[in-house]
């Protein structure tokens, strides 16, 4: 009996014993919880913190950058609202004449930009190779209809050329002001620097472009000579020549002129930078009229003369004018001009350089090779027909 009791005591002390053990394990692992659990707390406010802090910091940059960026969106708004109305769409057509078709005529679409005005007329720069050679000159100024232009003077060998329209003319279409244009100091311009083109995209109204200048001064040779142009990546198509290249002022900083057209170039447009348009045009405007052959034409290369039995030296008529001087003295495409009064011509650039030098009304002597022949052929000198 006393055995059965002495177990009995054992068993419950045991009991008593791992109950508390129990116990104070529970206890000790329930504080153990709670303290990890106010620890990680603890850790998670400290670390939350800050990257809550840098989140909206992050959130408030980007929303900086988002003012600035439609900031910038306004401000090209601005520049173009400004601009446009002093770019004027320009529609040239010419009697064109060709050795298999005759004469033809042909419409070409081009742009303008408005730079002066007086009591009577409003005055206009654009690239001589938008009306070269027409028989007329049509203007839309601010979406108006087609207005007569007429032929102030012009500089081939820049590629620059001056009209003008009557006041009295816009006045019926039912304008009663325009806006002139700033020109701009190119000088001061610099690769990387934001630019828009504007202008009359293939003929279907001012449409602008946006870019940068890619480089501020390029030699470039076309088929009237060597030209300083200012490149551009800004979009210039067939109808933006002779528009506006504007900078992040809102002032004309070039006249646009042309682009490279090949598959493997993109990108790639010309401006006349403004300070030499303002030389160019002050000249125009002072001097006026200037004398005309009335063709176009192309340097004659070494790989032209093999090909197609040329003289070595020479510029080769691509295409007469109707009534021009070189039409009215017999010339006509195909034509080549070796000489001017004696001196030899080598190129296009040197021909329009001695044009320069003599008046309208002067009688020249061009010798000129066609069918294996040479012959001397007085031209009187015109102004140009129409233009």
């Amino acid at each position: 009996m006393k055995k059965k009791i002495r177990n009995w005591l054992i068993g419950a002390l045991a009991c008593a014993i791992l109950g508390s053990v129990v116990g104070f394990g529970y206890s000790f692992a329930e504080g153990l919880v709670k303290k990890t659990v106010n620890t990680v707390k603890t850790t998670i406010n400290k670390v939350e913190t800050p990257a809550i802090n840098a989140e909206d910091k992050d959130q408030s940059d980007d929303t900086k950058a988002i003012m600035l960026m439609d900031q910038a969106s306004q401000d090209t708004v601005n520049i173009i609202k400004a601009v446009k109305p002093s770019v004027v769409c320009i529609t040239s057509k010419a009697n064109v004449q060709s050795w298999f078709y005759g004469t033809q005529e042909a419409q070409y679409s081009g742009s303008g930009v408005i730079f002066y005005e007086d009591n009577e007329k409003v005055y206009i720069v654009t690239n001589n190779s938008v009306i070269s050679g027409a028989t007329n000159v049509l203007v839309s100024v601010s979406e108006s209809e087609l207005i007569n232009a007429s032929l102030v003077g012009k500089n081939a060998s820049n590629d620059l050329a001056v009209i003008s329209v009557l006041k009295s003319d816009l006045k019926e279409q039912g304008i009663n002001s325009v806006t002139v244009a700033k020109l701009g100091d190119s000088s001061t311009t610099q690769a990387g620097e934001t630019v828009i083109a504007i202008g009359n995209a293939l003929g279907e109204g001012n449409i602008a472009t946006k870019g940068i200048v890619s480089s501020t001064s390029k030699k470039l040779n076309t088929n009237i000579g060597t030209l300083e142009m200012m490149q551009t990546d800004a979009a210039i198509n067939p109808g933006n020549d002779g528009g506006a290249l504007v900078n992040s002022d809102g002032y004309v900083i070039g006249i646009n002129t042309t682009k490279v057209s090949n598959t493997t170039v993109e990108g790639i447009g010309y401006a006349i930078p403004s300070n030499i348009v303002k030389t160019v045009v002050e000249g125009i405007m002072q001097t006026g009229e200037t004398p005309t052959l009335g063709v176009k034409v192309t340097t004659i290369t070494e790989d032209m003369a093999k090909q197609y039995g040329l003289p070595g030296a020479g510029v080769y008529i691509s295409e007469v004018t109707l009534g021009g001087s070189a039409n009215s003295a017999g010339l006509r495409e195909g034509d080549v001009i070796t000489a001017y009064n004696g001196s030899p011509v080598f190129s296009a650039d040197g021909l329009v350089e001695t044009l320069r030098k003599s008046k309208i009304g002067d009688t020249v002597t061009l010798t000129v090779y066609r069918d294996g022949k040479s012959s001397d052929v007085p031209v009187t000198l015109k102004k140009a027909t129409g233009f």
